[in-house]
């Protein structure tokens, strides 16, 4: 079970927009790349009963216009001779004072019943707000190309821009580590923090990555590829972001291929994959260990500095060879990592008891802050070593 995406900031913000133009009396137009999610649609209804205003009612339309749908619905045999104007809705009693959401759209209806609204929202600005029908339509992928603008009683919401780093991290780690499955506190961060950098506002592929294990989410490639297979992006060519046209640009929000992020156009981790732009993928992924893993092996420095001081295997001042001579350290705590297993390596201290306990910890902590700091993302493997499990069991045994 996931953590409803709908109560995070950005996206319970996008619905009480909603809530609030429903509740000034405006039609909605809601658009996604994708299909909608049942927790959104739940959370609209939600949000109409709370009003205590209107009916909360989901329609599926067939292939009629969408007026003589309305008629044949809620018009019984005694007003078959009311005329099928817009006007006339109001003379059917069942009619008013609802929320319509309009789901299974044959395809092809969707461009009939947005123009049906833009009609429709004129003639509700002459109707009072206790007696407004309204409807709410989801449009997807490349049919919001033709939206129109939004107006007196028409609104028009697109899912862009709406998701945030906080959002998606917060998304991740409540399902991490809601979990079951155990795994260590610093994998988990990691994945957590890896995600939130390759995620976006799709929410089925934000639920599609947490599906696999850690050593995918790791190296992703191979799963990317498979989630842009699935929605036939191998169509569409990759053009750099500032040489997209505004068409290009327009049809790549529209079905999902870009998105906006903290503000700015992004590729879809998952088009990137399909075109091999390993590089950006790689920098993401980096993006999100380092924020992790540079606190993570201060933590340990630290812990290590003071054990080892203690134990008497630390000295300063200790002679440190760089590219243009030798410099000087003079306090314990200026002490790097690879300066504290240099001195753990001296033929001294490896006849020291705790030479064998720390070492393999210390070495291993040098690889991964060496990698990171080199910006190349870690590997699973890396992290998942048994001195890095154990590292606190380690310390606090010296």
């Amino acid at each position: 079970m996931f953590a409803n995406w709908w109560t995070l900031p950005g996206p319970r913000k996008y619905v009480d927009t909603i809530e609030h133009e429903i509740r000034q009396g405006k039609n909605i137009i809601i658009s996604f790349p994708t299909r909608i999610d049942s927790a959104l649609v739940y959370g609209i209804r939600d949000k109409v009963n709370e009003t205590k205003r209107y009916k909360w009612n989901k329609i599926s339309p067939n292939n009629t216009k969408p007026i003589n749908y309305l008629f044949d619905t809620y018009f019984d045999e005694n007003t078959q001779f009311v005329e099928k104007k817009i006007k006339n809705l109001w003379d059917s009693s069942s009619f008013e004072a609802q929320v319509f959401y309009l789901e299974n759209l044959p395809e092809g209806c969707t461009d009939n019943w947005v123009a049906f609204l833009v009609d429709y929202q004129h003639y509700l600005q002459n109707v009072d707000l206790i007696s407004r029908t309204l409807f709410v339509i989801p449009v997807f992928g490349e049919a919001s190309l033709k939206l129109p603008n939004s107006d007196n009683c028409l609104t028009v919401l697109r899912f862009q821009d709406i998701i945030s780093e906080l959002d998606l991290e917060l998304f991740f780690y409540y399902n991490i580590i809601a979990n079951p499955i155990s795994k260590p506190v610093l994998i988990n961060k990691l994945i957590c923090s890896i995600l939130t950098q390759i995620g976006n506002d799709d929410i089925e592929f934000c639920k599609y990555l947490l599906s696999f294990p850690p050593r995918d989410i790791f190296k992703p490639i191979e799963i990317l590829k498979q989630f842009g297979r699935c929605n036939k992006w191998e169509r569409f060519k990759y053009t750099a972001i500032e040489d997209l046209k505004r068409e290009e640009e327009s049809k790549y929000l529209s079905i999902g291929i870009l998105h906006i992020k903290e503000g700015k156009l992004c590729y879809h981790s998952a088009f990137l994959a399909l075109y091999d732009k390993n590089p950006e993928i790689e920098r993401r992924i980096w993006t999100g260990q380092v924020k992790i893993i540079f606190p993570f092996i201060e933590i340990i420095r630290q812990q290590l500095l003071t054990k080892l001081k203690d134990a008497g295997i630390l000295t300063v001042p200790h002679r440190k060879k760089i590219p243009t001579g030798y410099i000087e350290i003079l306090n314990y705590y200026d002490l790097e990592i690879g300066d504290i297993l240099y001195q753990l390596n001296s033929s001294i201290n490896r006849k020291h008891n705790i030479y064998s306990k720390i070492y393999g910890l210390v070495e291993a902590i040098k690889e991964m802050r060496d990698g990171i700091s080199h910006l190349t993302p870690i590997s699973f493997e890396m992290v998942n070593r048994d001195e890095i499990i154990r590292h606190e069991e380690i310390i606090n045994s010296l």
